[in-house]
């Protein structure tokens, strides 16, 4: 199997950062490792210059020497599934059909997914601070009273 060349890398890694920034869902059908891995190798969450991207590919390599293998058999997956999605939508009629369906006990089924972000978002987490941080000024208040 051909090894992954950086121009290669870096078209991978384009698909995954406007997938990241436009289509975030599509990575919830992946586990929270395996969203980690590729967000390990491949960066889409972060802005990088080409060469910053592929310094960063040749470090992730270096400290982990399988992961290229494994986030690309997971880009591949990822872009097999955004192709089907693709297919789906286009041959989806503009207006929705109207369909009778029976609703039987015990056999809807709902899947969720999460999306797993490398990092914390800081701002979110100020903001939760705060509210812990009020909650408790006004608590101590009211037992002061």
């Amino acid at each position: 199997m051909p090894r992954l060349t950086n121009k290669d890398y870096l078209l991978q890694r384009t698909f995954l950062l406007d997938a990241w920034n436009h289509f975030p869902g599509v990575f919830s059908y992946f586990t929270y490792n395996e969203q980690l891995e590729r967000h390990a190798y491949f960066a889409p969450s972060k802005e990088l210059s080409d060469q910053e991207a592929i310094a960063h590919r040749q470090q992730v390599t270096h400290d982990h020497p399988s992961l290229p293998h494994r986030a690309g058999k997971l880009y591949a997956r990822l872009h097999k599934q955004a192709s089907a999605e693709r297919d789906r939508l286009a041959h989806t009629p503009a207006t929705p059909l109207i369909t009778k369906s029976k609703r039987t006990a015990g056999q809807r089924r709902i899947a969720v997914g999460a999306v797993a972000r490398p990092e914390p978002d800081l701002r979110k987490l100020a903001l939760a601070l705060l509210g812990l941080a009020r909650e408790f000024q006004a608590e101590e208040r009211g037992q002061a009273a």
